[in-house]
């Protein structure tokens, strides 16, 4: 009877200790199994986030495939300075030069008679007037250093042709659909901005460098 009664007593000592034990173990478990969770939820939005940066970067190459693809067959219809360069014209303007959105005036191949020799005419792919400023720009299919020279030994007779805006910032701009390194760095030397694809729309290579050496 007594070595029961101990025997109970025994036990009873040991219930919070097992109480505890087994709490402890369960409280492990659990905790266990919230860090596993969370493991696998951060696994899950690590996985999401590469996801979403290779279908972002995969759309910006599929953009910038496709304004490729559009600019080589405006060139082959001879509107690449029409359909392709005009339309950022605008959004140039503004974004670098402090134009307002509306030009004075904006016409695409127009042709202009000289001011004083009347039977010289020129055609111009795209002049945008504004208040203080005027965008002249040459677009061609192959940025050739020929094409920009030319264009640099054109400048200085713009205003025979538009005595009218004579009181204006001239910014000459020569468009393409790509210029390479050697291209861009000519146009610096030179004075004039390069327009031309970047990522998934167009955009001036060199108005940094072109800012600093005017410094």
């Amino acid at each position: 009877m007594a070595q029961d009664v101990k025997e109970k007593v025994s036990s009873l000592e040991k219930a919070p200790e097992d109480f505890i034990r087994h709490t402890n173990l369960g409280f492990a478990k659990v905790q266990n199994a919230l860090i596993e969770q969370k493991q696998s939820m951060d696994d899950f939005k690590e996985e999401m986030r590469r996801f979403c940066e290779r279908s972002e970067k995969e759309m910006q190459e599929f953009k910038s495939e496709m304004n490729k693809k559009w600019g080589e067959l405006a060139n082959r219809l001879g509107t690449l300075a029409e359909d392709f360069v005009a339309p950022n014209i605008p959004h140039i303007a503004q974004k670098y030069f402090q134009c307002p959105e509306e030009a004075e005036f904006f016409m695409v191949r127009c042709k202009k008679r000289h001011s004083k020799e009347r039977a010289k005419v020129r055609e111009f792919d795209i002049i945008a007037v504004y208040d203080d400023k005027v965008i002249v720009n040459e677009t061609k299919s192959t940025p050739r250093q020929q094409y920009l020279g030319d264009f640099a030994a054109f400048l200085p007779s713009f205003f025979e042709y538009f005595p009218e805006f004579s009181d204006r910032e001239l910014i000459p701009i020569f468009s393409s659909l790509y210029a390479d390194d050697r291209t861009v760095e000519y146009a610096t030397q030179k004075g004039i901005y390069v327009l031309a694809i970047k990522g998934d729309t167009m955009d001036l290579l060199n108005y940094d460098r072109l800012k600093i050496r005017e410094k």
